[in-house]
Formats: structure tokens, C-alpha cells, sequence
């Protein structure tokens, strides 16, 4: 759940998740799901089934552009087959769900909706590599029940150590979706953080209670 993922890409497309219950293009729910032509997702920005980025303009940040893509290449770039890098899982499918802009914005509304849609449609593990200082009850609700339902929820720590504006500390000061779990007795949420090439804390990744995991971050082709 992202900005969007380029599904074209020749290192990506054979690992995108097609909705096989919909016949693409004939402009009918042919799944009765509630998304006309979801054949590869939902784009719940622009509310169309172009997964992908819809428009870039002005405004947009190129670090938002490029973040959903990134994030599919790391989880499931294919391997083994002699082109550009490979991911961590060279067999997956990848449900595009666009639900943060291309401005790096988005509302709580469209993530919860998104949430939803991967639980219902069959995704293993939803990944929501963002981060707020705002709690929701929709979001909390829509993640609680996916996670019920037996997905696995991973969420990112944020990169807030070094903009000098003291929120890295997520045991002082709670993000979001990361820390949604803090104050069940169960750990319901992984939460991931950023290490360099020396298995330290990366310089700009958050860190604290809502952690349980750290990753390589840095020097990712």
C-alpha cells in the first residue's frame, strides 16, 4: 500500500498479482467486490484501476513517485533472470494498492480502504511503508481485522533521526501505523527499521519501543 507501482516494469511485471475473478476492460464488477476492472488492483487516490502513477506534475515529490516501485524491486524484483538487481523474493505477487499521492500525502480514509481491499482479496502480508503522528479508528480497525484474518502487517519506522525535529524516538513519541499495537498485549505489527552497511541504526531512521526489527537501508541499488 503505496504511491503505486510501476507493473510494467521488466523486472517487476512477472511478479504482479492479477485479480483472475475480472475480466479486464469490459467496465463491469465482474467479482461483485465493489472495483470495476481491478484486474492488477485499486488506485483509492484517483478512485480508477490504474495502479501505477496516474499523473506527474509540479507538485509531486520524485521521492513519492519512485517510493512504491522501490519498495515492490526490494520486496520481489525477479531473480535469476539476468536483468537489472533482484529482490528478496524472486516467486511473489505484488498487489499494487495506490493510496498515497504522488505529493507524499494521503488520507486515512483511502489506507483503511486499502487495507480492506488486500485482506479481501487474498494478500498474505500488506506492507505500509509510512508514517503519522495521528491516530485513526478506521485505519486501527481496518489493520486489527486484516491482521485477524491471518495477514501479516509490516510497517516502517519512519526517517526522522536527523531533521531536527525530535520525533525519532517512537518509545517518546508514538507513529503511526508502527506504533498502533503499543498498548495491546500482543505484538500484532512488525515494525522495521534502518540499518548501514555496518548493522548500525541508519543516521536518519527512527528508532524505540514500536521496533522489532531492523533491515539493510542504505546503498540499495
Amino acid at each position: 500500500i503505496d504511491t503505486g507501482v510501476d507493473i510494467k516494469h521488466a523486472d517487476l511485471k512477472n511478479n504482479i498479482w492479477k485479480n483472475i475473478k475480472e475480466i479486464p476492460d469490459n467496465k463491469l464488477d465482474d467479482d461483485y467486490n465493489g472495483y470495476i476492472d481491478d484486474v492488477y488492483g485499486w488506485n483509492f487516490v484517483e478512485r480508477n484501476n490504474d495502479v501505477g502513477i496516474s499523473a506527474i506534475d509540479g507538485v509531486d515529490d520524485s521521492g513519492a513517485v519512485n517510493h512504491g516501485t522501490i519498495l515492490a524491486g526490494l520486496i520481489g524484483a525477479e531473480g535469476d533472470n539476468d536483468f537489472f538487481g533482484a529482490g528478496l523474493n524472486w516467486r511473489v505477487k505484488i498487489m499494487s494498492l495506490r493510496a498515497i499521492s504522488s505529493s507524499g500525502g494521503g488520507s486515512f480514509e483511502n489506507v483503511a480502504n486499502a487495507v480492506n481491499y488486500a485482506a479481501d482479496n487474498g494478500a498474505d502480508i500488506i506492507s505500509v511503508s509510512f508514517v503519522g503522528t495521528s491516530v485513526d479508528a478506521d485505519l486501527l480497525n481496518s489493520l486489527r481485522d486484516a491482521y485477524q484474518k491471518g495477514v501479516l502487517i509490516v510497517a516502517a519506522a519512519g526517517n526522522d533521526r536527523n531533521n531536527g525535529i525530535g520525533i525519532e524516538n517512537l518509545t517518546k513519541v508514538r507513529q503511526y501505523p508502527i506504533c498502533l499495537d503499543a498498548d495491546y498485549s500482543e505484538n500484532w505489527i512488525l515494525g522495521v527499521t534502518a540499518v548501514n552497511l555496518k548493522d548500525q541504526l541508519s543516521d536518519f531512521a527512527d528508532y524505540g519501543s514500536c521496533v522489532d526489527i531492523s533491515a539493510p537501508g542504505e546503498h540499495i541499488y
